[in-house]
């Protein structure tokens, strides 16, 4: 399944392009910045509502001498 669009956050706009995958190995791990869980059901995508307001994906950054598997 290939799913792309546009995310349009309080940060700009985000061009998503989403892929299916049996793994991460050619993943350009030198520019992940973020980590999000994107959560499919049927055609519809889950995003969550945050304590500031804000509709996003459930994730966060990538800390200093973490994985991204983190």
């Amino acid at each position: 399944m290939i799913v792309e669009g546009v995310w349009n956050s309080q940060y700009g706009d985000f061009e998503l392009k989403y892929h299916d995958a049996l793994d991460f190995s050619k993943l350009p791990v030198e520019r992940i910045r973020n980590v999000v869980g994107v959560c499919f059901c049927g055609d519809m995508l889950l995003i969550a509502h945050n304590t500031k307001g804000y509709w996003g994906f459930v994730g966060g950054v990538v800390e200093k001498n973490e994985q991204y598997e983190d």
